[in-house]
């Protein structure tokens, strides 16, 4: 009996070991921008998908009401579905949403300014970036991988370059 009783013992200390250990984090809807509205998928018009992943998309999107209206901003919405298939996945999900909303004031990374989930999804509103330098990038690498190896830049860019 003293057999039966230790090893339910050792049982209920697993037990308790794994109930300390365990943290939950909730993510909760943010509006980081310093007022007070509360934002959905109702506050947002879809203009373009920018890009796909295993997880999600990402989107160009417009503010379509509030004080930010006719802002544009990227939307990263992430399935829920395929993030709390793996638990690392899942810890990974909720520490991008914490960096990206203590590093607000960086210069250089993309800011965070609303955060909020439907049934399904989990929506991260970050500062749109339009980039001119990935067209120049594709240009460059083509005309340096062509049979000629021409490093010329098209002739708009050159404008661009020297307007500055």
């Amino acid at each position: 009996m003293s057999g039966d009783s230790s090893g339910s013992g050792e049982d209920s200390d697993r037990e308790t070991h794994r109930k300390v250990c365990t943290v939950k984090h909730e993510i909760t809807n943010a509006n980081l921008t310093g007022y007070t509205e509360k934002v959905g998928m109702e506050n947002f018009e879809l203009l373009k998908v920018l890009g796909t992943g295993a997880y999600g998309k990402v989107f160009l999107i417009r503010k379509i009401s509030g004080h930010d209206k006719g802002k544009l901003y990227a939307m990263k919405v992430l399935k829920k579905a395929a993030i709390v298939q793996k638990a690392k996945t899942a810890e990974h999900t909720r520490t991008e949403r914490q960096v990206l909303e203590h590093i607000r004031q960086s210069p250089f990374l993309v800011t965070l300014h609303y955060a909020f989930q439907t049934q399904t999804k989990l929506h991260l509103i970050l500062g749109a970036v339009l980039d001119l330098q990935r067209p120049l990038a594709l240009y460059y690498r083509f005309a340096t991988n062509s049979s000629v190896q021409t490093r010329r830049w098209p002739p708009q860019y050159k404008i661009m370059s020297f307007s500055c």
